[in-house]
């Protein structure tokens, strides 16, 4: 398979970019080939030779399976395409240096012996290495009609055990096979799928590094805002991590470091933007749910600065499995939703700082609920049915609950407990007039609700 050689005309036309092309082999490598509601990500090769691309499908699954480890792309793993492209190198490996290069496709380098850089040169027909990268891209386009460099979820592995870091160039993220060390075939070093979360969240999330830097400006976890009431992330502020094993903050207001008279801050100090083997932090949790969603196609509503100011019409699409984690975060003008009937999950986070919310209604077929769904939510009554799951999680979590409407089903059940017992788990739901106690008076209510409803 080998690459059209002709001289690269800047601004050429779609025929001679046509003809440049590459003819490389794709090979989906996670999931099912990709629809328009896909996740789809892109890994190419860098420093594999023809006889080598065994090899790179085997580190490329390798690194995925640290991807799916790491939240939020775990999190949406089952819609993820992976598709791996076999760019042939010339020769194997990377460069050692600038000045000790390799003939690899795209050029790529190790500053000493800490970080891979990418090399920004023509080859011997006129063509950068960037420009490789979109004739790729292209290639891929007009393969499968899909353009990955549009949502930015594009990797590039080098072939090289002992590179320890990865950049980012182009919308594009380069990762290392190997981190530190001498690595037997097809093993990684253990923060592989770390470093390439972090530099996605870069390319696809529009996410800074939350440290020490001079060339990132405003973005979704870095501001020059120094009041807590105007800062972005002012909804996040003390919101829990998604990350159970850790535990940690989610959201602060911490300074890293002064520009011209200037401080910037980022929202939290132990995040994976500023240290790779961290989990995200809540505030990055949110922006990166934002750009899966919009992928996928499900709601989204968090708050940002260009966020509506009202919330109207049906919210929900018809449709809709489940209510993404952050999907109302910070919505503080809510104040009443109903959950249509088919939703099955609620997502960690998805109402928080939803601060006016007092009425939200959850149907039967909501099965996943947790208790961060709603913090900083001081105001909320659920509403639904006896004994559903929504009646069983409010009960439990000392939330108001309410019957949202009377069924003959709810009438049985309430003759069956209708002994004066006291409301609890098993009975959740059950306390229609609001008295403290399952008895006959609630049964009368529930009747007049169902007449009224009539």
């Amino acid at each position: 398979m080998e690459e059209i050689q002709i001289p690269f005309v800047k601004g050429n036309s779609s025929e001679l970019h046509a003809a440049l092309l590459p003819d490389f082999e794709i090979e989906l490598i996670h999931g099912k080939p990709a629809t328009d509601k896909s996740i789809i990500v892109t890994i190419m090769a860098e420093g594999y030779t023809k006889s080598e691309q065994d090899k790179f499908i085997k580190d490329a699954k390798v690194c995925l399976n640290d991807f799916w480890l790491i939240y939020p792309f775990s999190y949406f793993k089952d819609q993820f395409s992976v598709y791996a492209i076999k760019v042939i190198s010339n020769e194997s490996g990377i460069g050692k240096s600038e000045t000790e290069l390799v003939d690899s496709y795209f050029g790529i380098y190790k500053i000493g012996t800490k970080d891979i850089s990418y090399l920004h040169r023509l080859d011997p027909y006129g063509v950068s290495y960037n420009d490789k990268a979109d004739l790729i891209r292209d290639y891929f386009y007009r393969t499968t009609g899909f353009d990955f460099h549009k949502e930015k979820l594009s990797m590039i592995l080098a072939n090289d055990a002992s590179a320890r870091g990865v950049t980012n160039f182009g919308g594009y993220a380069i990762s290392t096979v190997g981190f530190g060390g001498k690595l037997h075939e097809g093993e990684m070093g253990p923060f592989t799928g770390d470093m390439a979360t972090h530099e996605l969240a870069h390319s696809f999330g529009y996410l800074n590094d939350e440290r020490k830097t001079n060339n990132m400006g405003e973005a979704a976890n870095m501001t020059r805002e120094n009041d807590p009431a105007k800062v972005t992330w002012k909804f996040l502020l003390g919101a829990p991590s998604n990350v159970p094993i850790y535990g940690g903050i989610g959201g602060g207001l911490i300074s890293v470091y002064n520009i011209a008279g200037t401080e910037w801050h980022i929202p939290h100090s132990q995040c994976k933007m500023a240290y790779t083997d961290y989990p995200f932090c809540a505030v990055c949790c949110a922006q990166m749910f934002k750009q899966f969603a919009g992928l996928t196609g499900e709601p989204f509503y968090g708050y940002s600065k260009d966020s509506p100011k009202a919330l109207t019409g049906t919210i929900i699409p018809s449709g809709t499995t489940r209510i993404l984690p952050y999907a109302f975060w910070g919505r503080e003008e809510l104040t009443s939703l109903v959950i249509p009937n088919g939703i099955t999950e609620i997502g960690a986070s998805a109402f928080i700082s939803c601060t006016n919310l007092t009425d939200l209604t959850i149907p039967d077929s909501v099965t996943n609920l947790e208790i961060k769904s709603f913090k900083f939510c001081p105001n909320l009554r659920i509403n639904g049915h006896i004994g559903s799951n929504a009646a069983v999680f409010a009960n439990k979590n000392q939330i108001p609950f309410k019957l949202s409407e009377a069924r003959i089903t709810d009438i049985k059940l309430l003759h069956k407990l209708a002994l004066d017992k006291p409301v609890t788990e098993e009975t959740a739901g059950t306390d229609v007039n609001g008295d403290g106690a399952v008895n006959v008076f609630d049964i009368t209510a529930a009747k007049m609700m169902m007449n009224k409803e009539k």
